[in-house]
């Protein structure tokens, strides 16, 4: 006997009629997509489906603790923060402060926004990335203020 091709596998596998194509999926994430891709689909959307309060609160809490990290940093931080720093640990690089705490503040609330509207894991990451990146510039100015 001959062995099946990848082809008829895939089709026994997914129930397919006609060789050679596979068979669809129906849905709101799936909507003419082969079941491979619409797995895929599923793994990075949206967050706290159906727990719309808990999504929410979440939201609110990445935005609060970003706009407290963007007032802790405008009160700590000189006017001109380290943006950059050798491997021997000189300093030689500067920014206005205003800069620093724009970006991070600005990550982190339209990040918060995003989830909170959208619940998308994206969301949920850029509001992340913006606290990081506030915990991170404290981190790297305090020893030089």
């Amino acid at each position: 006997m001959r062995r099946a091709s990848e082809a008829d596998e895939a089709n026994r596998a997914y129930g397919a009629r006609r060789t050679g194509v596979a068979r669809r999926t129906g849905g709101e994430d799936g909507e003419g997509v082969p079941r491979e891709v619409a797995g895929f689909a599923r793994k990075s959307g949206k967050v706290f489906e159906g727990r719309g309060g808990l999504a929410v609160l979440v939201a609110v809490t990445l935005a609060l603790l970003t706009a407290a990290l963007a007032v802790v940093q405008w009160v700590v931080l000189p006017d001109e923060v380290v943006s950059h720093v050798s491997l021997s640990g000189e300093v030689n690089g500067t920014a206005p402060k205003w800069l620093f705490v724009a970006a991070t503040a600005g990550f982190g609330l339209f990040g918060s926004a995003w989830f909170g509207f959208a619940r998308e894991k994206v969301g949920l990451v850029i509001a992340a990335v913006g606290a990081v990146a506030g915990v991170i510039d404290l981190a790297l100015n305090l020893p030089f203020s």
